[in-house]
Order: C-alpha cells, then sequence, then structure tokens
C-alpha cells in the first residue's frame, strides 16, 4: 500500500506532470520533422521533374551583365542516372564525393555594329606594308576591342597582298590574312540559387559576345555520407534509463528508474 501511495503521489506530482509535457513536445517536434522531410521530398521531386522539361532562359540584367539560367536537378547518383545520364557519367569519372557540378557550352558572337561600340583605337594598329618581293607586300596589324576591365579581346595578324602592273593596269589582290596571336579574356560567374523552392543553375558576364548554348547541373544530395557532413544538430531523443541514486527520505542509495531525455548538439 505505501508503494501505490508513492506512485499515485508521484503521477500527481508536478515533475509527472513536467515529463508529460516533455515529452508531448517531443513527440510534437518528431511529428514536425517527420513532416518536414516529407515535403522536402515531394517538392525534391517535383523540383526534378520541372527541370526535365525546363528551358535556358537568357536575359539581361540591370547591371548590364548577360545572364543564362536553367532550373537544375537536386539528385543522388541512380536516381540523377535516370534524370540526366550525362551527368551522372560526369559525377561518376569525378574522383571523390561531389557535391554540385555544372555544364556550359557557349560561343562569342558579335556583329559589326557591336564590335565598333567596343574598338580600342589606344591598341588597334595598322603597320605599314613591307615588300617581300615585286609582287608582295604584307602588312602587319592589331585589333583590339575593350568591354571592361575584365573583359576583352586582342587579335593581331598579318595580310598579304599581291600588287600587279600588266600593261599599266594596277591590280591588287588579297593573297591571304594569318592570325597570328589572339588574347581574350571573359569573366563569368556561375553558381547555383533558390528560386521560389526551385534549384536554379545560372551564368553570367559582362562580356557582349555571350551567347549561352547549353547550361544544365546537379546539386548532389549526399546527406546520407556522414565524412561529408559536420553540423550542428539538435536530434531529441527519449528513453528508458536506470541509474544509481540517493534517497534522501530513508537515506540510502536506491536504483531509480525512470525516462531519460537527450540530444546531440554536434555531430560529424
Amino acid at each position: 500500500m505505501e508503494t501505490l501511495r508513492k506512485i499515485f503521489e508521484f503521477l500527481n506530482s508536478k515533475i509527472f506532470g513536467y515529463i508529460l509535457v516533455a515529452i508531448l513536445t517531443i513527440f510534437i517536434i518528431n511529428m514536425c520533422n517527420r513532416n518536414n522531410s516529407l515535403e522536402e521530398e515531394i517538392n525534391r521531386k517535383n523540383n526534378n521533374i520541372e527541370a526535365l522539361s525546363d528551358t535556358l532562359k537568357q536575359e539581361q540584367l540591370k547591371s548590364g551583365e548577360l545572364q543564362a539560367s536553367i532550373q537544375g536537378f537536386i539528385a543522388k547518383n541512380e536516381e540523377l542516372r535516370l534524370l540526366n545520364e550525362d551527368l551522372y557519367e560526369q559525377v561518376e569519372e569525378e574522383k571523390g564525393n561531389v557535391i554540385t557540378l555544372t555544364n556550359i557550352i557557349f560561343k562569342l558572337q558579335q556583329d559589326t555594329t557591336d564590335l565598333r561600340k567596343y574598338i580600342d583605337s589606344l591598341k588597334t594598329f595598322y603597320e605599314d606594308p613591307i615588300q617581300i618581293n615585286d609582287t608582295v607586300w604584307e602588312v602587319n596589324w592589331s585589333l583590339a576591342f575593350t568591354y571592361d576591365e575584365y573583359n576583352y579581346d586582342a587579335y593581331s595578324g598579318r595580310t598579304t597582298i599581291g600588287v600587279f602592273l600588266p600593261e599599266d593596269n594596277l591590280r591588287i589582290t588579297h593573297i591571304g590574312t594569318e592570325m597570328l596571336d589572339r588574347d581574350s579574356q571573359m569573366r563569368l560567374t556561375w553558381g547555383q540559387t533558390i528560386e521560389d523552392g526551385r534549384l536554379r543553375i545560372f551564368a553570367r558576364t559582362a562580356h557582349p559576345a555571350f551567347k549561352a548554348q547549353l547550361l544544365e547541373g546537379v546539386y548532389v544530395d549526399y546527406g546520407d555520407l556522414e565524412e561529408l557532413r559536420r553540423n550542428w544538430f539538435t536530434g531529441f531523443g527519449l528513453g528508458p534509463s536506470l541509474t544509481i541514486g540517493y534517497d534522501v527520505i530513508n537515506q540510502r542509495p536506491t536504483f531509480v528508474i525512470g525516462a531519460s531525455i537527450h540530444y546531440n548538439i554536434f555531430q560529424w
């Protein structure tokens, strides 16, 4: 009877109430975590479905830079194989564990009007013709186009012409033009962003000749590989416990059976 009385008193004590509140709180937190995980999985699958049919978007930003973007995949290797086999094979070829991988194919294309806007007259020159023999002349030249401090194109070459005077009738022919040197620089920024809950791959540059032809990428979800994770993690747990304590009322050591709550602060 004494034992039952103590149990009844414990069940009606504030401590037992606190334990019930803690258990209920942990249960709610675990339910929320499971719901969040399920929602994230649904969003990830929807992202990949949309990425299969997304098309390349090209635009000019307020800064004047040209940007190309497209929706990317979020997938582990085996799932990626079903979504995009080329990306899968490239991921497999890399050493170590690939976190992200992006492919971009672009061309540089400008017309005469655009080129004239960026001609750098200080670096452009045409040397005086050099006579090679009685009928052949060579002209060395250099063309420079400066777009900003990071983007430019500089070409140098040699043009060979023929000068003929048959029966006092001057005739000039173009024998050939040879490119001797090219010095081009492009500052290209690329990465991944989350827009409206979707992963997008982007590439941008201020080089006016930039024309993206293909852009694709993947974020490889390695959440199950512990060696890639160094996370601050709060994981709650609840379970039975058996400890040795001290009975203050009876002034003697005793075994204490109850519930324990634990959590991890840092996890490798």
